[in-house]
């Protein structure tokens, strides 16, 4: 637009002065000794517009049948991609677990025995017959050490406890106590007043219950023996006569267990735990990111550690397994993989996305040579912690995702002519901005975009929403968002964009559907931005100064000038009205003659506008005559300085209407100038 105003208006003048070379005087000139006047054809010439846009590129001629042959600016830009790979993410997220030894095992402990002997406290030695006299006396016998433990605290058990009589008497045990020989604490004992009482040649068991009860693994038993004795009767007794004491320990659930610690059954520890609350994924690949295990042994033991995260693939796609062990009582200890880059995490059942990470932990405990202890409290814990981490790739069911877009510039460039053009207002008629956009995002996306417009003095936003489909190219008309409302709150108020720029925002996977992404994927395209030469202009003005090319007169030539008059016929078809008025400058560009002058049958140039009908037509032309006079000191001044300040007044018919009209290029001026000098001849 601003090549075909400015190409019009300098052609106009070009031409209407026509001193850049087109006055010059005969050859051979001689100036005769009385005043002449010469008359002659000066231009007889029709003008179109497409001779002003035949090498202008940014104007097209539409095709468009309602607008035939209409100019149209046209220029594109292309749109800077935006990436969502920024946006590509999940926030840092860990688990952590503790998982205690439970049931302690040892090997299985064999019955305890000791032997009392009748003659440990009776008078009586066996291979005897004898009347048993009543006897009574207070006994205390060590059983067998107990191999499999130093000492035990056990959550619950049994002590079964058999007293063999091998006597011929009745006996009875009381105040019986099994007592722990190192510090002889009691493990186990009878209620007071209620002995164990054995028939002759019989057995008695007793049961003691073991919860919460240490033990060992010297014991001893503390009783006081009593018979009646066998009264008047005389009884034999036999050479192996005596009492044996049995203990077993049965169904044994263990506090803790000091000793030598037996291989223990694996902790196993097998769970999964949340990437992210929405997004469920068949597989990702890392861009970045990385993860650590960080362990705590709180057992008096080593551990042999194996972890595996079964649906964690390295590189290689070998799922992440790795064995190490924990020294005793060794605290945080970290395995860590600093670089998760190629790494993946993929759904253990094709098909059906996932967003846990499952895993599984076997902890080993060692048998050990020496003296440990073990408490069914003992535990190992573990936490895994994952960075935040950015992705090359994910597909599956991922959560709608809010990116920015790009920032994109459209310089709407009407160089020279939008610095010193003014109007009251302008009306375009139809403006289009049309954005061109191409996805390689396998996600349907919603572009949230500003177009923002700024002139010198106004900036101004336009709301609009994109629905862009996966992998689609589209194209928006941002007339349906109102964009020749937006152009035109500039125009009307005296302003003209000179910018439009795209930015915003946008979400990815608005509907929440399965697709896939990459951090390469974009968002790409470009502006196509079109004005139709459709438009009416109110009370606009347009100031230029034209240099005049050199002309043949010497300056005893201008002196002899008495008068200049050009005349100035026109038949206009092109749809606008424009008035000229300039200003001759001196050297130093300050005004010093009018041009037209007052004293000129016209004191400015005027081309009138042709008839346009209701939808901006041109229906017919209009014929305008004008006559410029120079006197002789004002001749002689305008041939003496070649620079012309001029200031246009541009309207389109009817004016004061700012109703669109259309520009064409078949639109016409034809011009007819001619001209009479009068100067003085010597008659040399």
């Amino acid at each position: 637009m601003k090549n075909i105003k400015i190409k019009i208006l300098s052609l106009l003048i070009s031409t209407l002065l026509i001193m850049n070379g087109c006055i010059s005087p005969p050859e051979n000139f001689i100036a005769p000794s009385f005043d002449a006047t010469y008359a002659f054809p000066i231009t007889d010439t029709l003008f179109t517009l497409n001779d002003f846009i035949e090498d202008d590129s940014s104007f097209v001629v539409s095709d468009d049948p309602e607008k035939l042959g209409v100019l149209i600016y046209s220029t594109e830009e292309i749109i800077d991609p935006f990436y969502i790979s920024e946006q590509l993410k999940i926030s840092a997220f860990s688990t952590s677990s503790v998982s205690s030894i439970g049931t302690i095992k040892i090997d299985e402990v064999p019955p305890l025995r000791t032997n009392i002997a009748i003659s440990d406290w009776t008078p009586i030695s066996g291979g005897n017959d004898v009347v048993f006299p009543e006897a009574s006396a207070p006994i205390t016998s060590s059983f067998e050490l107990i191999n499999e433990f130093e000492s035990a605290l056990f959550k619950s058990g049994s002590m079964e406890i058999t007293i063999q009589n091998n006597l011929p008497v009745t006996t009875e045990f009381r105040e019986f106590k099994i007592i722990n020989s190192k510090d002889g604490s009691i493990v186990v004992e009878a209620p007071i007043n209620s002995p164990i009482v054995t028939l002759p040649l019989e057995s008695t068991t007793v049961s003691f219950d073991l919860s919460n009860v240490t033990i060992t693994n010297s014991l001893k038993v503390a009783t006081t023996i009593y018979t009646p004795g066998s009264g008047t009767d005389t009884v034999t007794v036999s050479n192996n006569a005596g009492t044996e004491i049995e203990i077993g320990l049965s169904n044994l659930i263990f506090e803790s267990v000091t000793g030598i610690i037996p291989e223990q059954d694996p902790i196993i520890i097998s769970d999964s735990f949340i990437i992210d609350d929405s997004t469920k994924v068949e597989a990702i690949i890392f861009d970045e990111g990385s993860f650590r295990i960080l362990m705590n042994n709180y057992f008096d033991l080593d551990l042999n550690i194996n972890f595996e995260i079964k649906n964690l693939f390295d590189s290689y796609n070998n799922n992440y397994n790795n064995i190490f062990s924990l020294k005793r009582n060794e605290r945080n200890k970290i395995i860590e993989i600093p670089s998760l880059k190629e790494w993946q995490i993929k759904t253990l059942t094709p098909g059906t996305p996932t967003n846990l990470l499952e895993y599984s932990l076997s902890v080993l405990i060692a048998p050990t040579d020496g003296i440990n202890t073990i408490r069914s409290n003992d535990s190992v814990t573990v936490n895994i912690d994952f960075s935040e981490s950015y992705f090359a790739y994910a597909e599956g069911l991922i959560k709608p995702t809010k990116f920015e877009i790009t920032k994109s510039d459209l310089n709407f460039d009407l160089g020279d002519f939008q610095n010193s053009f003014n109007f009251d207002s302008i009306f375009i008629s139809t403006p289009s901005m049309v954005l061109d956009l191409s996805s390689s995002v396998n996600f349907d996306i919603i572009l949230n975009g500003l177009i923002t417009g700024t002139s010198d003095n106004l900036t101004k936003t336009l709301e609009i929403q994109l629905n862009l489909p996966a992998l689609v190219d589209s194209k928006f008309d941002l007339n349906e968002f109102g964009f020749t409302e937006f152009v035109n709150s500039f125009t009307t108020i005296g302003e003209i964009p000179e910018q439009f720029s795209l930015s915003g925002s946008g979400i990815v996977n608005p509907n929440y559907n399965v697709g896939s992404i990459s951090k390469t994927d974009s968002v790409a395209g470009g502006f196509s931005f079109e004005v139709p030469l459709d438009f009416g202009i109110s009370g606009g003005s347009f100031q230029d100064t034209i240099s005049l090319f050199d002309s043949d007169f010497d300056e005893a030539t201008i002196e002899s000038i008495n008068s200049i008059e050009l005349t100035i016929e026109s038949l206009n078809k092109i749809p606008v009205n424009i008035i000229m008025k300039g200003t001759v400058l001196d050297i130093l560009n300050n005004p010093i003659l009018d041009f037209p002058p007052s004293y000129s049958p016209n004191t400015y140039i005027s081309l009138e506008a042709p008839i346009v009908d209701e939808n901006g037509n041109v229906t017919s032309a209009e014929i305008n005559k004008q006559v410029i006079q120079l006197n002789r000191e004002d001749a002689i001044t305008f041939m003496q300085n070649r620079n012309i300040e001029f200031i246009f007044s541009l309207d389109t018919p009817p004016i004061n209407s700012v109703a669109p009209v259309k520009f064409r290029n078949t639109d016409n001026i034809y011009f007819k100038v001619y001209g009479k000098i009068n100067y003085r001849m010597n008659g040399n």
